[in-house]
């Protein structure tokens, strides 16, 4: 429970930072308008984040998904950077 707690509070945010990232690079809004709207959109990521946590059916399946998505995300994150 402990490991689904932390995998819940400190990888949820993680995610939730990767995807406000990600999404303020990559929306085609003004860039002002890009960050607001994917900080907004990064609380639902993180309570859904929490919430995907206690519903699979093991810690390591939480864990493995919530690295690979903040991977992915800040990846994409970091191609925007380039461009």
């Amino acid at each position: 429970m402990a490991s689904r707690a932390v995998a819940a509070i400190v990888g949820g945010y993680a995610l939730a930072y990767a995807f406000a990232a990600c999404a303020g690079r990559w929306l085609p809004l003004a860039r002002s308008e890009a960050v607001l709207t994917a900080t907004l959109l990064s609380f639902l990521v993180y309570g859904g984040a929490a919430l995907w946590v206690f519903c699979v059916r093991r810690a390591w399946h939480a864990w493995v998904g919530l690295v690979l998505g903040t991977a992915l995300l800040g990846g994409l994150a970091a191609l925007g950077a380039v461009r």
